[in-house]
C-alpha cells in the first residue's frame, strides 16, 4: 500500500532574532505561512501540516491539519518530530522551508 505525501509548514518558533513572528511576515502580499501552504497546494500535495496550531482560526476552508509540538520550544526539530509522530509508517513528508520559489 502506498503512503501519503505530507507537506510540513515549519511555522512558529520564538523569533528571537527577528523580534516578531516570522510566519506572519508579508511575502508576495500574504503571510509567509500562507504563501508556503499555497506553494504546497500548487505542487498537488493534498496533506498539509502547519506546525503551529496558532494559525487554526486563519485556515478556514483549507485542507490542513495543524500540529502541536510533542516537546514544546524545541524547534524546528520538535516540529519535525511532531510531524513524524502524526504519520503512518508508509507516509512521507517534505518540510516546506526547503521549497525554493
Amino acid at each position: 500500500m502506498a503512503g501519503k505525501l505530507y507537506g510540513l509548514v515549519l511555522a512558529g518558533g520564538l523569533s528571537s532574532r527577528i523580534g516578531q513572528n516570522k510566519a506572519r511576515l508579508s511575502w508576495h502580499g500574504q503571510p509567509l505561512y500562507r504563501h508556503m501552504i499555497s506553494l504546497l497546494t500548487q505542487a498537488d500535495i493534498d496533506h498539509i501540516l502547519p506546525s503551529d496550531s496558532g494559525f487554526i482560526n486563519e485556515l478556514n476552508g483549507l485542507a490542513v491539519t495543524c500540529l502541536d509540538d510533542v516537546f514544546p520550544d524545541r524547534d524546528p526539530l520538535g516540529r519535525i518530530h511532531a510531524a513524524v509522530k502524526h504519520l503512518n509508517d508508509s507516509d512521507f513528508f517534505w518540510p516546506s522551508q526547503w521549497i525554493c520559489h
